[in-house]
């Protein structure tokens, strides 16, 4: 379809529809994905191969929680029918709209996604682009700035009427954590372009340490993007409320996204232990306490099985079900949480003007 038939819409895989139709939205997740891949399963000792091969079970999910990257089983979703009924939590507790920022380098199948908006009545936004570098293929990685918009383009703009799905999203766009790669510098100036023309929202991946996000912000912004279209993920992965207001001043959105994620990890590359909810929702307070509410985004990032309630996680209603009580006792009332949770994604994924034709 053409962009300036898009404005004012928010494009699902399904077809655009107007923003006031999202009601609670979930603006980071992953339904369908697979993790696995590009990952090394080959190195090891037989201990480590064999554990790799296991299936996620109640034996040993305490390992798995303790090394959740070392087993290709919990690294993929791609069971529609666990999704769906995963997803049915979210819609009983309230919620009609999640965002799949899965790329094709996480697996992304927008085929899928389609199915499980049919099969759950939820509307269900699709992310494209690529993400960070060290997960390019050859081809991709050699891709022109050209030939990344063009990529962009025919993604965000698959016409459902003619058996397309569009993509609503520019994003998850990765940038490593300690420096922005040459591949992820084009692929920024890519998404400028594609921006400008087509009015898209747009979402950085910015992890810790290093928290590149800014950079990348600023990036855009040199390139004539509205920061008012971007969000910055993952800033609750090392919480930082100086780059929080800093990006916020920028008029980005703020996304703290790893809700319910509380897996300690193994400590053998020496992170320290993860945030927990009552860190994240003291980080909503204060920055809600300080006036930047509608710069707001709050979601699970849910890309692993063990995050899922079948397998003992808190599955995708946790942030609508479980949290408004913890969030109204840190002065964040139910109006507030709504302006989070319903207004400020329909605002983020609502298309604009192209800037230029």
């Amino acid at each position: 379809m053409a962009p300036a038939a898009l404005t004012g819409k928010v494009v699902t895989v399904l077809g655009p529809v107007a923003p006031g139709e999202l009601g609670v939205c979930l603006p980071h997740e992953h339904l369908i994905c697979a993790l696995d891949q590009g990952l090394d399963w080959s190195s090891g000792d037989e201990r480590a191969r064999a554990f790799a091969a296991e299936p996620v079970t109640l034996a040993n999910l305490e390992h798995i929680h303790r090394d959740p990257l070392r087993t290709r089983a919990n690294l993929r979703l791609d069971d529609l029918d666990e999704i769906a009924a995963e997803l049915r939590l979210f819609a009983a507790a309230g919620g009609r709209a999640v965002v799949d920022q899965t790329l094709d380098e996480l697996g992304r199948d927008r085929a899928a996604l389609a199915q499980e908006a049919r099969a759950t009545g939820l509307h269900v936004v699709a992310g494209c682009g690529h993400y960070v570098a060290e997960l390019q293929s050859a081809r991709t990685a050699g891709l022109t700035i050209d030939e990344l918009t063009a990529e962009l383009h025919a993604d965000l703009l698959a016409d459902p009427r003619r058996g397309g799905i569009p993509c609503g999203l520019i994003g998850e766009i990765g940038v490593s954590s300690e420096r922005i790669a040459p591949f992820e510098l084009r692929m920024l100036q890519a998404v400028a372009r594609a921006q400008r023309a087509t009015g898209a929202p747009v979402s950085i991946h910015s992890v810790a340490p290093g928290h590149m996000g800014l950079e990348a912000l600023l990036i855009l912004k040199e390139h004539g993007v509205d920061p008012g279209r971007v969000a910055v993920c993952h800033l609750d992965s090392g919480i930082d409320l100086d780059s929080c207001r800093e990006i916020a001043g920028e008029g980005a959105f703020v996304e703290l996204d790893c809700f319910g994620w509380n897996a300690p990890g193994t400590g053998a590359d020496g992170d320290d232990l993860p945030h927990c909810d009552r860190e994240r929702v003291a980080a909503v307070a204060a920055l809600c306490a300080e006036g930047l509410t509608d710069r707001l985004l709050v979601s699970h990032d849910i890309a692993m099985k063990i995050q899922l309630t079948a397998y003992g996680g808190f599955g995708y209603a946790y942030l609508a079900r479980n949290l408004p009580p913890f969030f109204a006792r840190r002065g964040v009332d139910a109006d507030t949480l709504r302006r989070i949770m319903v207004d400020n994604p329909a605002r983020w994924l609502a298309w604009e003007a192209p800037l230029e034709g």
